[in-house]
C-alpha cells in the first residue's frame, strides 16, 4: 500500500535539531614494568609494626563530662483562651460527616428489613 522512493534524498535536519558532542579521553599513563628482582625486593621489606590505633587495640579512654544543666523553658506569653475545637478537628473529617448525616437524617423510622 505504501510506496517509497529510495532514490530521493532526505533533506538534512534543521541546524536547531542537530546535536553534536565531542568527548575527549586522555591516553592512559604508561605503567612502569616491574622486574622480578624489584618484586622480590619489595616483598622482602618487613611491614611496619601495627598502629596503636588499629582496630585490635583497646578502645580509647572515656572522658567524663559533667552533667548538663536542666534546660529551662522560656516563659510562655499570656494568651487568650483557645476557642473550642471544631467537630472536624476533634473527631476527624469522616466522623464529623457521619455525625452530620445522622443529625440531618429524616426523623421517620423505616421498618426493619
Amino acid at each position: 500500500p505504501f510506496e517509497t522512493d529510495e532514490s530521493a534524498a532526505t533533506p538534512p535536519p534543521h541546524h536547531a535539531y542537530r546535536m553534536t558532542a565531542r568527548i575527549s579521553i586522555p591516553a592512559p599513563a604508561p605503567m612502569p614494568a616491574w622486574t622480578d628482582s624489584e618484586v622480590v625486593r619489595l616483598l622482602a621489606i618487613s611491614s611496619p609494626p601495627a598502629s596503636p590505633l588499629s582496630p585490635w587495640s583497646s578502645p580509647p579512654p572515656q572522658i567524663p563530662f559533667p552533667p548538663l544543666p536542666p534546660r529551662l523553658s522560656p516563659p510562655s506569653p499570656v494568651l487568650s483562651p483557645a476557642p473550642p475545637p471544631s467537630l472536624i478537628r476533634s473527631l476527624g473529617y469522616r466522623a464529623a460527616m457521619i455525625r452530620l448525616r445522622d443529625e440531618t437524617a429524616p426523623t421517620s423510622h423505616l421498618p426493619p428489613l
